[in-house]
């Protein structure tokens, strides 16, 4: 499901339906999130951004890069296993 569909779904859904719909919405939300972390489209510019916020004496820039790209493929990792078990607590509430 598409940004558009959700906010569709969402819109047409009357006060009497949105805690039936709740799952597929926050279902969909919850893909939505970790198609885009997956991409990993982001790691490499927000590596290069703090790059050139940051300097690490004992790096070159070079190796600098590899760090930040490193470091951020890591927390990409952890939010792509955090975001399904928070979504997972938030539905049991």
């Amino acid at each position: 499901m598409d940004l558009n569909a959700l906010k569709k779904m969402v819109v047409e859904t009357t006060e009497d339906t949105i805690e039936d719909n709740l799952p597929l919405v926050m279902s969909s939300v919850e893909q939505m999130m970790l198609n885009e972390i997956k991409s990993g489209d982001h790691i490499k510019d927000l590596a290069t951004w703090l790059n050139k916020k940051l300097n690490l004496p004992v790096m070159n820039e070079k190796q600098e890069q590899k760090f930040f790209e490193d470091v951020l493929s890591k927390v990409q990792s952890f939010f792509m296993v955090l975001i399904p078990k928070l979504f997972k607590a938030l539905l049991k509430k």
